[in-house]
């Protein structure tokens, strides 16, 4: 599903790579990422399911973060870490990763309400509105 990228852009920087990984992951599984729960999204960056394992579309975008990690290090100019300081960095990524895509989801979602509610009006959308997740 997930398109590869090939690795980073010559002479991008960091921060550049880390979006265009972001973008890649979420337009490649948007509609996954739009309907399950945050806990789809952490159990695909963290690597880890709770419950039943991860799906094929988890293991995909861990397989692509692990790759983005590892292309990651070296353009911050980060080597010969000590395994404290490489997870420290690991974690400081991969919470980056979740961060992004979470608000991704949500901004996505927001459009879509705010779409509906212009198209159908406010009060004939929210009579028809049934509530979705769980709090």
């Amino acid at each position: 599903m997930g398109k590869t990228t090939g690795g980073p852009k010559q002479g991008g920087n960091m921060w550049e790579h880390l979006d265009d990984v972001i973008i890649d992951i979420f337009s490649s599984y948007c509609l996954e990422l739009l309907t399950n729960s945050t806990n789809f999204i952490l159990a695909a960056v963290w690597g880890t399911a709770l419950d039943d394992g991860l799906t094929l579309s988890q293991q995909a975008i861990n397989q692509r973060i692990t790759t983005a990690i590892a292309e990651l290090v070296p353009m911050a100019g980060l080597s010969d870490l000590d395994s404290a300081q490489e997870l420290a960095v690991h974690y400081m990524i991969r919470e980056t990763f979740v961060s992004k895509l979470l608000y991704m989801v949500e901004v996505m979602k927001r459009q879509q309400l705010t779409s509906a509610l212009l198209h159908q009006g406010a009060e004939k959308f929210l009579e028809r509105a049934t509530p979705v997740g769980s709090a």
